[in-house]
């Protein structure tokens, strides 16, 4: 126990996991190293909000927001037409997920819609025939007007509208 003449440092470190028995306690160091693999920075500022629509920190219901629809004659399998009344890009950058015919089960993110009218981000496998059914989900370009205008969550807006652009800031 007399430690007069001094120490030896042959490592130093954090705990990171432990393990104890009734005879013996393992401990688990890790380097100090282990400190810059921390995401920087912490909290982005940009115009959109950080949030994914329906998740939690979004906090809007994605039943809600669910809107059931048949296929029209003349679709593709990048373009489907509906008799859905929604106004032009209402459902942009969302999702579609058929609920029956042969693309059951299949989901695709919506690039464009407008007047009935989903246009695919990828092509189906199958073209839809008329009367197949499917569900539709709005999408969010993650605006502070859309956030506002479309869903009347503008407290759960996670962005920063008022910085500039990278390409602004001088």
């Amino acid at each position: 126990g007399d430690t007069s003449l001094g120490t030896i440092l042959l490592f130093t470190g954090r705990v990171s996991d432990t393990e104890v028995s009734r005879t013996e306690a393992r401990l688990t160091i890790k380097s100090e190293l282990e400190l810059l693999d921390v995401q920087l920075p912490r909290n982005l500022y940009q115009a959109g909000c950080l949030h994914t629509l329906f998740d939690n920190g979004c906090g809007i219901n994605k039943a809600t927001y669910a809107v059931n629809g048949t296929t029209g004659a003349g679709s593709t399998v990048t373009l489907l037409n509906s008799g859905l009344a929604q106004a032009a890009d209402y459902f942009s950058l969302g999702v579609v997920k058929f609920t029956s015919g042969a693309n059951n089960g299949i989901t695709r993110s919506v690039r464009a819609y407008s007047g009935g009218q989903f246009t695919f981000a990828l092509p189906l496998v199958t073209a839809p025939t008329a009367g197949d059914t499917f569900i539709a989900w709005p999408g969010c370009d993650k605006m502070n007007t859309t956030c506002k205008n479309k869903f009347n969550n503008v407290v759960n807006f996670r962005g920063f509208p008022y910085v500039p652009v990278p390409e602004t800031a001088r």
